[in-house]
């Protein structure tokens, strides 16, 4: 058997036809409407959205162009003109008047209160400042017993150790004068090397609110058991506070010790 019989064979089987169901034509009939009906619904759809394009373009044309400034122009209404005559000289009561318009400034009347100035019956409520003491905000209190570190009676190693002082200015006979950094002034060592003495002409007060440039009155009456220029230091029996007057005024304060040996 050749290949051209065999082919015939396998066409002429009967396994190989395709049997029509018998609605066939029913579903093939009925898919053709659908597609049909769909094909009218799109036609439809697209001529709904075609007119609605063209009344929207057709509404834009049609608004009015509004003016160039942004500003909406207002109808002009007629203005009603009065028949009653304008006096000679008097202005028109059309529009507002300058004197309408700016405000009125009044001159202070007599009665307008002021700020009364100060009579001499008058007594001011701010105290006056003191007359006696100044302030001794900023200044370096020289108490009975030395002032800032140092220490009456100490040795020259602690004086030293303060670092309140500079180098030595001078050294004489055993004894020392250091120039102190609390204040202007200096700090005086004995022979056996002892604090004995402190003399400040600025920065510094004592507790009673004396300080350089008080008035003598005003020391005296601060300490009341004055002999001459010096007093014993309140709080301390072995030492004294010694002032020196310049036209009435205090020019240096110096705490001393009662006991101190003599130096050059």
């Amino acid at each position: 058997m050749d290949l051209e019989d065999e082919l015939n064979r396998l066409f002429h089987d009967e396994r190989l036809d395709m049997r029509v169901a018998p609605d066939a034509e029913t579903h093939v009939v009925a898919g053709a409407r659908r597609v049909r009906r769909r094909r009218v619904a799109l036609m439809s759809a697209a001529g709904v959205l075609s007119a609605a394009v063209l009344a929207g373009g057709a509404f834009v044309l049609a608004r009015p162009t509004p003016p160039s400034n942004g500003i909406a122009q207002q109808p002009t209404l007629p203005i009603e003109t009065t028949s009653s005559p304008t006096p000679t000289g008097a202005p028109s009561s059309s529009g507002p008047t300058e004197s309408s318009t700016r405000p009125e400034v009044q001159a202070p009347s007599a009665g307008t209160s002021r700020p009364a100035a100060p009579t001499a019956g008058t007594r001011s409520t701010t105290p006056p400042p003191s007359a006696t003491i100044p302030s001794p905000v900023g200044l370096a209190i020289l108490g009975p017993s030395g002032v800032g570190r140092m220490r009456l009676g100490m040795t020259e190693e602690q004086l030293l150790a303060t670092s309140q002082v500079h180098s030595p200015e001078r050294s004489s006979a055993g004894c020392a004068l250091y120039t102190s950094k609390t204040a202007t002034g200096t700090v005086h060592l004995s022979a056996d090397k002892t604090v004995v003495a402190f003399a400040f002409t600025s920065g510094v007060v004592t507790p009673e609110r004396v300080t350089i440039g008080s008035p003598e009155e005003a020391v005296r009456a601060a300490y009341s058991g004055m002999t001459g220029n010096s007093v014993r230091a309140p709080g301390n029996a072995n030492a004294t506070y010694e002032f020196t007057f310049i036209g009435g005024k205090v020019s240096k304060i110096a705490l001393v010790a009662a006991q101190q040996s003599e130096c050059d």
